[in-house]
């Protein structure tokens, strides 16, 4: 895994044009020890072993702003410096709150833990432990594709993790570090598409189509956003995730914008390489079974396949989009607010242009995968 860290650290560079290679590897070797916050807490997981005083289920006739409740709980450390400890904290409730964390004896639950000269001076609830439930649904998801894909179901799971990997180890890192996020991006979504076609369906024609068609429909996506940001001169800044990323970094000399435009890229990326991939393995398996078949027939074919499959992932592309953003959409509504209003906030902005850049990416890798499983046709075919 070092190594190949190592490897796609040296190629950002040289497309960036960093001149002291040397000093970024230096900077490399403790690149994934240094924090970006110094935090004063620990997240450490306990349990709840006892219930010493709960009112969260008495009825009262309240008629004021709020409804403060209490839970007196013995919790034991599961884990870090002061495991099996137990503790007693006072868990506070707001009953009028709608996300009520009122626990139950047995569940495990995380906690901010402070210390100061390795001596306990503090515990907080912080969350109920959902990682079970989450690996669960995981363990399903697997079963599933192992049982209906079979071999290439294992390799689609392989593709994912590997994914995430550089996502999480490479994508995410470097783009905290202040490097330019559209290179860094790009070269992220080049190497998945590589890794998820190649070992997925092969290393054949119709593969290397289905790169083309996904790097360049994914870049044009990327590129437009870029330019229609820039000249919409959007900031980057209109959701509280992206607000919260300045103040949690510590860091100004991010590209904030730039990073609205990776993520153009990264959500793309997946609809783009289903498009491009069904396209090139269709016009592969027309070849296939007519042999014949002349290069204008297969080109009109290819377009065919790609025009039915454009309308149901366009839908799918923006639907994801629409799913994410559904509870600020119901936000407009309830303030009824006006279309002027809603459509030149910056946060709205940002989506449409997400979801359409998307989708002209997605449309336009339609033809690029066409042409290129086209001219990747053996010479001594007819035209």
């Amino acid at each position: 895994m070092k190594r190949i860290l190592l490897i796609l650290f040296l190629l950002s560079t040289v497309v960036l044009g960093e001149r002291d290679s040397l000093k970024n590897l230096k900077n490399l070797k403790n690149f994934y020890k240094e924090e970006i916050l110094d935090r004063e807490y620990k997240v450490v997981k306990g349990k709840v072993i006892d219930i010493s005083y709960d009112d969260t289920n008495e009825v009262r006739n309240i008629s004021i702003e709020s409804d403060i409740r209490y839970q007196h709980l013995e919790i034991k450390l599961l884990n870090g410096d002061f495991k099996g400890n137990t503790y007693t904290l006072r868990n506070t409730i707001d009953q009028i709150n709608p996300y009520k964390l009122i626990l139950k004896k047995g569940e495990n639950i995380l906690l901010y833990q402070y210390e100061d000269n390795g001596k306990l001076t503090g515990l907080k609830i912080f969350e109920r432990s959902k990682e079970k439930s989450l690996y669960f649904l995981t363990g399903i998801f697997m079963l599933f594709m192992l049982l209906i894909g079979g071999k290439k179901g294992l390799k689609s799971f392989i593709t994912l993790v590997l994914t995430l990997i550089i996502v999480i180890f490479f994508l995410i890192p470097l783009l905290l570090k202040g490097f330019s996020p559209i290179p860094i991006t790009i070269i992220s979504a080049t190497i998945i598409t590589i890794l998820t076609l190649f070992i997925v369906s092969g290393i054949n024609r119709k593969t290397f189509a289905g790169v083309v068609g996904t790097v360049l429909g994914t870049l044009m996506a990327g590129l437009l956003a870029m330019g229609i940001g820039n000249y919409s001169n959007l900031v980057g800044m209109g959701s509280e995730d992206m607000q919260a990323l300045v103040y949690g970094s510590n860091g100004s000399f991010l590209n904030y914008r730039g990073i609205l435009f990776s993520g153009v890229i990264i959500g793309a990326l997946g609809a783009v390489m289903d498009v491009a991939i069904s396209i090139a393995s269709s016009m592969w398996e027309i070849e296939t079974i007519y042999p014949e078949i002349t290069t204008k027939q297969l080109i009109k074919s290819g377009m065919n396949i790609g025009k039915d499959i454009m309308g149901v992932m366009s839908n799918t592309l923006i639907l994801a989009y629409v799913g994410s953003s559904l509870s600020l959409i119901m936000v407009f509504f309830s303030f009824k607010l006006s279309f002027l209003e809603i459509v030149n906030l910056d946060i709205v902005a940002t989506e449409i242009i997400r979801s359409i850049a998307g989708s002209i990416g997605l449309v336009l890798s339609i033809p690029i995968t066409v042409l290129v499983t086209a001219m990747l046709r053996p010479k001594n075919i007819n035209s």
